[in-house]
């Protein structure tokens, strides 16, 4: 089966979140399944973008973290009605 996996916190983040989705992506693909987690980047490291698909070893998961659009002022500053167009708009 094919799988994709997104998820906020990139899994070599040190935090639960990222535990529990890396963990659960990595016993999917042990089992033979092709497992794609799309995560957020991680700092400033040099970013996977998916160019190398076709040549991945699929007994682990594939980790793709496309570069981080600036998404302006945070949220809280925004009225709800604003933000809501904006997740509309995406």
């Amino acid at each position: 089966m094919e799988l994709l996996f997104i998820h906020p916190v990139h899994p070599t983040h040190k935090h639960v979140a990222a535990a529990r989705a890396r963990e659960f992506a990595c016993a999917l693909a042990r089992r033979g399944h092709r497992v794609v987690l799309l995560s957020a980047a991680m700092g400033e490291e040099t970013l996977d973008q998916g160019d190398n698909l076709v040549s991945h070893d699929w007994s682990r998961p594939y980790v793709m973290a496309p570069a981080v659009v600036d998404q302006g002022a945070p949220p809280s500053s925004r009225s709800a009605l604003l933000r809501r167009a904006e997740t509309l708009y995406r």
